[in-house]
């Protein structure tokens, strides 16, 4: 039972950090294009 409450509590975690990662990398696409437009 512990096992079980601890391993879906990880797997929550790992699911969080993807969602994360993935908005970090839209922010650098972003902020490149930004930073294209800027050098213009």
């Amino acid at each position: 039972m512990l096992y079980l409450l601890f391993n879906h509590k990880h797997k929550k975690g790992t699911e969080m950090q993807d969602n994360y990662t993935t908005k970090a990398k839209h922010l650098t696409i972003d902020s490149r294009r930004l930073i294209e437009r800027w050098k213009k």
